[in-house]
């Protein structure tokens, strides 16, 4: 006999699983052909007579049996024609004569709708039989057809039974993807799971699952009007002519995107209607699918219609979803706030109305139609994690990115399948208040968009990774620029492109963080560092990562080395968010790695180095956290070789030195860094303008693979729209301008303060007095925290040698807005784009902008006169500085702003 209150599916890895049958379940079964019910079937009827059970066949159909005769199983003969009162009647008697512990097959209840012809029939025929079964304790299998029942009976069912399995052949392969268990739960029981024999595998890889749903589809249910312009465009894709499909993709394009603009225009060149009609059987609802959205699927298609066909190979499938801005109006109409969404209307309560109706966001309730939306999300990604991403009418356009304006919630997706619902509700909540949040409001007045129509739609995309343990991230991520943002080097092309990636999620490739850097690739010269000291690799690599926690449910922090040396983070992560989600813009926390083993003098060595420990000697270097093969790490940790030498001069082995992040096996030994050029050059020629993207990358057993999270038109960094440089009408009004010499990219800022160390004055200071200067400087960050700063002084800032610059630490001059390195001839003052110092990637994590003003280049004005006709206020902010008042001067301004245009290279403050 089974184990008492339980029993068995017949495969034991399905009750593996799905932790057994118990006594009371009812299982439902959705399929596309009753064939492969009775695959999954045949296994459970045989244990059950195997075990004594009494089993019985309840036929009503037409169809074929879906049964062989088997002995020990008795079958039942029902007429369903005598209608659903008379039918469900003699199905109760036979239930109530068997008695409790009998196990049951039906016939196909999709059956039923050809005798009935009623949808809600079959629906109340499971809700009342289903009790009676669960009462007796039974074991009872149902299946229903996909795709011939509403969405109201799928819910109704749902809401019945204790299991809903779906079942998916594929390539002659069979996958069970449990969507409803109650009453159990385990960390990959709602994935989608390979059944070969008796064994059944979770398929966990963000990879594998979206080329399986992209095989299955993932539709959306279409109804009413909607369903039928959709179904019209079906029909003109198969059956019309050019004209015919044209039409029917112009009208697609107008409701889902928009009527007009730039990135309309661009959707028109490169959407098929086929594209178009994947991204509607996608749309949750109705309305515009927002930029965001628009960003990810147009560079998409760019790179899927590439006629050289470079690219799809290494492009990861995406299933996502689209939320329609219609959901967003049906929220605040539902919950009655369509007065006050009026008043903000209003130029005089733009910001009031906006901050009222933006807590009612944040905790209003949404109607069952839209609920039982969300739940045919969930049932897709089952308990792969997932982000909820802001993607609004307004978004990622040609000048308005709204970068950082708007949420995005990472949803870890653990838990039960009424915990999950509940979460992604919140999540969408959280979304939809960031619309009207202080800092998007104030970015829509500044740009003149306070009154264009700016309603949030949401882009759903699965989590691009894999579990590694009991945690779950891609190996690694990034965002790239089309323009090289940070030259640093004659070598480097800046029109090839540059890349700012990390290992693990890619929220620390996003936002900068103070305490850990990303690895900047220059993809005209992907091997190089922009470093001069060897020795500064390791200081300036990446030591932390932000995975998701599986058994936590929640977005962390963890030291690279207790993921690729396989220590489990036990209380030691740092959380980067609240239980259950994780911001999508949050900024992970920095820190140097944790002890991984070894000696005290181990760990002193890789604190001092900044790198990640190894393991390697011993011969444990493939014990990595996840099992991957140590060749998989290898594509993105090196050994720190200036530990080494270090290491080799204390008469110790090199084996000891720690690893450090800098993805030198990738960039030197696959072909990542051209296809990512040859992918951004793509995107650039078709959007005729500079992008920037977002991207995740794994490695697979298929090779390697990405996925294209996001694109869209360069951004402009300050208030204001796109950047236009506008040449001065006075020359001698104009503070500084130059044709190239800066970093940092589109950037329009409003500055109130300029920081000018004269050069002359400097070079008359002995070197004790020029390291005074950089000491006040250091004064001067401090009190001018949180203003907007130019500091601007001869050769290079952070220089070690007083002759060649101002010697500041970089916490010194932290604060800057802008950094600016002056030429002087007589003190061979020289500033490099070749930084040759720390300050690169502390200027690159900061977000500091950099101009280079040399005198002597064509196009170059300096005006040091402006600031130095203003007041001098040295002294007020650091009085102990007023004797350096003839070197340092210090201005504040009103009405100074600094624009710069990578496309033009042209940047002029005035």
């Amino acid at each position: 006999m089974e184990a008492h209150n339980t029993a068995s599916t017949g495969i034991p890895g399905l009750d593996r699983t799905i932790d057994r049958l118990r006594l009371g379940d009812n299982v439902v079964w959705q399929v596309d052909a009753t064939g492969d019910f009775t695959e999954v079937t045949l296994p459970y009827v045989r244990r059950a007579l195997e075990v004594g059970r009494e089993v019985h066949y309840i036929r009503f159909s037409t169809a074929p049996p879906l049964l062989p005769d088997l002995p020990g199983v008795v079958v039942h003969e029902v007429d369903a024609t005598a209608g659903f009162e008379l039918f469900t009647t003699r199905i109760h008697q036979l239930i109530g004569q068997s008695g409790t512990f009998a196990y049951y097959v039906f016939d196909c209840l999709s059956d039923l709708l050809d005798i009935w012809h009623s949808d809600l029939m079959v629906m109340n025929f499971f809700t009342v039989t289903c009790p009676y079964l669960y009462d007796l304790d039974t074991v009872a299998y149902f299946c229903l057809l996909r795709r011939r029942h509403s969405a109201t009976t799928i819910a109704g069912v749902r809401e019945t039974t204790q299991l809903l399995l779906e079942l998916h052949r594929i390539d002659d392969q069979l996958y069970v993807h449990p969507l409803k268990v109650w009453a159990r739960y385990s960390p990959t029981m709602f994935f989608p799971h390979r059944l070969d024999g008796d064994e059944v595998e979770p398929v966990t890889s963000s990879e594998e699952s979206a080329r399986l749903f992209a095989t299955l589809g993932g539709r959306v249910e279409l109804t009413d009007h909607w369903g039928d312009l959709v179904e019209d465009a079906r029909t003109a894709l198969v059956e019309g002519d050019e004209e015919a499909r044209r039409a029917a993709r112009d009208l697609l394009l107008e409701v889902m995107v928009g009527r007009g603009g730039r990135l309309v225009e661009l959707c028109r060149r490169h959407f098929t209607l086929g594209d178009l009609l994947g991204v509607a059987h996608r749309l949750v609802g109705t309305g515009r699918i927002g930029g965001k959205s628009v960003g990810m699927l147009v560079a998409r298609a760019i790179l899927d219609h590439d006629g050289a066909d470079r690219f799809r190979a290494n492009l990861e499938a995406h299933d996502s979803f689209y939320v329609g801005s219609d959901h967003f109006y049906t929220y605040v109409v539902s919950n009655g706030w369509w007065r006050l969404r009026m008043q903000q209307k209003e130029p005089e309560s733009f910001m009031e109305a906006g901050a009222r109706l933006r807590e009612r966001l944040a905790r209003g309730k949404f109607p069952p139609s839209v609920r039982e939306d969300f739940w045919r999300v969930l049932d897709h990604f089952g308990q792969s994690p997932f982000i909820v991403r802001s993607s609004s009418l307004l978004e990622d356009d040609y000048g308005n990115a709204f970068a950082g304006k708007y949420e995005s919630v990472f949803l870890v997706n653990q838990g039960s399948p009424e915990e999950r619902h509940r979460a992604l509700e919140d999540a969408v909540r959280t979304v939809y208040a960031s619309s009207m949040s202080p800092e998007a409001l104030a970015y829509r007045r500044q740009r003149g968009l306070e009154f264009r129509d700016e309603q949030m739609a949401l882009l759903v995309q699965r989590v691009s990774g894999d579990h590694h343990g009991d945690l779950f991230f891609p190996h690694a991520a990034g965002v790239g620029n089309s323009a090289n943002l940070y030259v640093w080097s004659p070598e480097i092309d800046a029109d090839a492109g540059m890349l700012r990636m990390v290992v693990g999620l890619g929220t620390r490739a996003v936002d900068r963080t103070r305490k850990d850097y990303a690895r900047i690739v220059a993809l005209g010269a992907p091997l190089s560092l922009g470093l001069t000291d060897e020795g500064d690799a390791a200081r300036f690599s990446q030591r932390r990562m932000d995975v998701l926690s599986l058994p936590t449910d929640e977005r962390i922090a963890v030291p690279v080395a207790q993921v690729v040396e396989g220590d489990r983070p036990t209380g030691r992560g740092v959380r980067t968010d609240g239980p259950g989600r994780g911001r999508g813009h949050a900024a992970g926390s920095g820190g140097r790695p944790g002890g991984v083993g070894g000696s005290r003098a181990d760990q002193q060595l890789e604190e001092s180095a900044g790198g990640i420990a190894d393991g390697a000697a011993g011969g444990t270097a493939d014990r990595t956290a996840d099992g991957a093969a140590e060749e998989t790490w290898s594509l993105f940790l090196s050994t720190d070789r200036a530990a080494v030498r270090r290491l080799e001069e204390l008469g110790r082995p090199a084996s000891a030195a720690p690893r450090i992040v800098d993805f030198h096996g990738l960039l030197a030994d696959t072909d990542f860094a051209p296809w990512m050029r040859d992918v951004l050059a793509a995107l650039q020629g078709a959007y005729d303008y500079p992008v920037d993207i977002e991207f995740t990358l794994n490695v697979t057993p298929r090779g390697w693979r990405v996925n294209l999270l996001q694109c869209r038109p360069l951004q402009t960094r300050g208030p204001g729209r796109a950047v236009e440089v506008v040449e001065p009408e006075d020359p001698a009004q104009c503070l500084l301008a130059t044709r190239g010499g800066f970093m940092g990219g589109n950037v329009r800022l409003e500055l109130d303060h300029v920081v000018l160390v004269r050069p002359d004055a400097y070079l008359g200071l002995g070197t004790q007095d020029r390291h005074e200067v950089a000491r006040r400087v250091g004064g001067l960050n401090r009190e001018l925290a949180g203003r907007h700063v130019m500091y601007l002084g001869p050769g290079r800032w952070g220089t070690t040698t007083p002759g060649l610059g101002v010697p500041v630490t970089f916490a010194e001059i932290s604060g800057a807005t802008v950094l600016g390195e002056l030429t002087h001839a007589p003190g061979d003052f020289h500033p490099e784009l070749s930084w040759g110092s720390h300050f690169f990637q502390d200027l690159v994590e900061t977000g500091i902008f950099y101009v280079a003003v040399m005198d002597d280049a064509p196009g170059t004005v300096f005006n040091p006169q402006l600031v130095l006709e203003r007041p001098n206020v040295l002294a007020e902010l650091v009085p102990e500085a007023a004797p350096l008042a003839g070197v340092v001067h210090v201005a504040a301004f009103e009405d100074l702003e600094l624009r710069a245009d990578v496309v033009t290279q042209r940047l002029v403050c005035s």
